[in-house]
């Protein structure tokens, strides 16, 4: 994808994201690393925050070492507030190497 107005629905979105971060991790046990922070910033716009913070959640609870099922690991987290703006934004600035309150790109002049 090029540009954002490809994701023409938010399941499409979060569908993109979750495949990015797990993309990530199993190129990273591949041993082909990318920079994480570099990736996303530049994939996009910058538009998938989203798949850098569900990137360092997957990572910082062990997701990474020992795998599972994606789709059970995603309903849980939906259920026990992991993806709460708290939690996530967090993890994505971690990843991104920026602020909280920088995590989406300027989107220019309103």
């Amino acid at each position: 994808m090029t540009n954002a107005t490809a994701y023409n629905s938010l399941e499409g979105l979060i569908d993109e994201d979750t495949v990015q971060a797990l993309e990530q991790i199993i190129n990273e046990r591949f041993g082909i690393f990318k920079d994480p922070a570099k990736r996303w910033t530049d994939s996009d716009g910058g538009m998938h925050v989203f798949a850098a913070g569900l990137y360092g959640l997957l990572k910082v609870q062990g997701y990474d070492r020992t795998g599972g099922n994606i789709e059970q690991w995603l309903y849980t987290a939906a259920r026990n507030g992991t993806f709460a703006p708290a939690s996530l934004h967090v993890a994505a600035a971690r990843v991104l190497k920026r602020g909280t309150d920088r995590l989406w790109p300027d989107s220019g002049p309103r």
